[in-house]
């Protein structure tokens, strides 16, 4: 989204995080692994694991020990969440960025996309996660727990864009291959069922926003040390080196957030609301955004992955409040007059 341009611009912050290879339309079309049920689709991939990246906050986490909005709260555990995090990690805090290749195939010789799984984690390895797959002919998000050590988890779908415009319904990863290759769930070659849904009803509106304020998070020493010190023993490159930020950032694991003032004119005339964006990077300058428009009569709830230099983008939409209750459908933005961007609703019902 046109948020951050350098020189002093207001900058760019974009889409789609992961490009695709082929043919989601083939899946949907009811292809060798998509069945028909009764109300949607059930859709069978694979996916082989292709960046990992683990983010180690283990000196944030002992800045909020002890005297903290929260109180003076400590435990007995406090002291192991600032070492041996490679036996017992992961930690309160600490977050996993995962990206994956998908085919239609056990083999893995016909592509079907890409898949990133961003996961921070809470308490006892368990992790709350927002995942995105990108398909031929659009994307699918998903979100919910996943534990390190779990040898399967499932996602609830919770929308998609263009082709996938408005779904519901869950995914499923198991392992893929006959015995285990890898020590989590998360590093081996999964096989995922997708249980999808359409909306019911379309309904197109266009307004704008304009970025307001914009924070950058640079997460240099907690990568830096996530790449030494970590519990999936992996080791990645992006992670341990990151001092030119500047130059070749957004590194995985940096973060940034965003608000906007939304108008219902191009001209900027007619306030509407205002927005607001979270949004954690991967790899490849790619980050997942959660993202909230505070519209007049309720709020439009949304999410998706952007590329940090991209020119336009593409969000679900995945619910909402008030008048936008039980909301679904996508947003897509594209430049408009300036540094404003011009957002193309479809919004429908589950």
């Amino acid at each position: 989204m046109m948020i951050h341009k350098r020189a002093g611009e207001v900058a760019r912050l974009a889409p789609a995080v992961l490009v695709v290879a082929a043919s989601a339309a083939l899946l949907l079309a009811g292809g060798a692994n998509a069945t028909r049920t009764a109300d949607g689709k059930t859709i069978v991939l694979y996916s082989v694991p292709v960046d990992r990246g683990f983010v180690n906050n283990a000196d944030d986490r002992t800045r909020g020990l002890g005297n903290n909005p929260f109180g003076n709260y400590t435990t007995a555990a406090a002291a192991t969440q600032t070492s041996n995090e490679k036996l017992l990690g992961p930690f309160p805090g600490d977050e996993g960025l995962f990206t994956f290749d998908l085919y239609t195939d056990a083999a893995h010789k016909h592509s079907a996309g890409k898949g990133l799984v961003i996961c921070q984690y809470v308490f006892d390895k368990q992790s709350y996660c927002d995942v995105q797959y990108t398909l031929g002919d659009g994307t699918l998000v998903a979100q919910g727990p996943a534990n390190a050590d779990a040898r399967q988890f499932s996602f609830q779908v919770t929308g998609g864009t263009a082709g996938y415009r408005g779904m519901s319904g869950d995914v499923s990863a198991t392992r893929a291959g006959p015995r285990y290759v890898a020590p989590y769930l998360m590093l081996e070659p999964q096989r995922l069922v997708l249980n999808v849904h359409p909306a019911s009803g379309s309904q197109k509106s266009t307004i704008y926003s304009l970025a307001t304020k914009e924070q950058f998070v640079d997460n240099g020493d907690d990568e830096s040390r996530g790449y030494a010190a970590n519990p999936f023993h992996i080791r990645n490159k992006a992670l341990a080196a990151s001092e030119d930020e500047d130059k070749n950032g957004p590194y995985p694991g940096d973060e940034a957030v965003f608000t906007f003032k939304v108008y219902s004119d191009a001209a900027l005339k007619k306030p509407l609301g205002s927005a607001t964006f979270t949004c954690l990077y991967a790899f490849d300058r790619d980050a997942y955004c959660d993202a909230a428009y505070q519209l007049e009569g309720g709020t439009l709830i949304g999410g998706g992955a952007f590329t940090f230099d991209a020119d336009n983008f593409t969000l679900a939409i995945t619910g909402g409040t008030g008048r936008y209750a039980n909301a679904t459908g996508d947003v897509a933005a594209t430049e408009s007059r300036g540094q404003s961007q011009r957002l193309a609703l479809v919004l429908g019902r589950r």
